[in-house]
C-alpha cells in the first residue's frame, strides 16, 4: 500500500529528519526518525517540507495495510526487517511570502504541523492530477 506523508528537519536536540504517515483514513502519525536517510535530506532546510509517497516492504514485498500506530510505537512489526521505499513528490517552503519564511519546529509548537502538511499533500495531489490530464 502507498501512504502519503511529508519528510522535515527538525532541530530539537540534534539536528533530525522526520517522516510523518498518513493512514488510509486520514489520519497523520507521529513522525518516525529517518535520521539514517540524513545523506538523502541533507539539503532539506527547517522551513521546508517533502511531500512524499511511501511503500513499505518486508524484504523485496509490499506490505497491505498497517496499523501505522503499531509500527511506530509498539513492536508487532518487525522494524528492522521493513524497508520504506520513499518517493519524493513536491518540496514546500513554509512562510508568508518569499521573503519570509517559517522554521517546522515553530508550526510544531503552535500545533499547526497537521493542517500545514495537510495542504502540502492536497495541492502536491491537485498538480499530479493537473499535469496527468495535460499529459493525457
Amino acid at each position: 500500500m502507498k501512504y502519503d506523508g511529508v519528510v522535515a528537519r527538525i532541530k530539537a536536540v540534534e539536528d533530525k529528519f522526520f517522516l510523518f504517515l498518513v493512514d488510509p483514513d486520514g489520519i497523520m502519525h507521529d513522525g518516525i526518525n529517518i535520521s539514517d536517510h540524513r545523506n538523502i535530506y541533507e539539503e532539506l532546510t527547517y522551513d521546508q517540507l517533502m511531500v512524499v509517497n511511501v511503500i513499505l516492504k518486508d524484504g523485496t514485498m509490499e506490505m497491505e495495510t498497517i496499523d501505522l500506530d503499531e509500527f511506530i510505537h509498539g513492536d508487532k512489526y518487525p522494524r528492522e526487517n521493513i524497508y520504506l521505499y520513499i518517493q519524493d513528490i513536491l518540496l514546500y517552503t513554509i512562510g508568508k511570502d518569499k521573503t519570509k519564511t517559517t522554521k517546522i519546529a515553530d508550526i510544531l509548537k503552535r500545533g499547526e504541523f497537521s493542517d500545514v502538511a495537510f495542504d502540502c499533500i492536497g495541492d502536491a495531489s491537485k498538480q499530479a492530477e493537473d499535469l496527468k490530464k495535460k499529459l493525457t
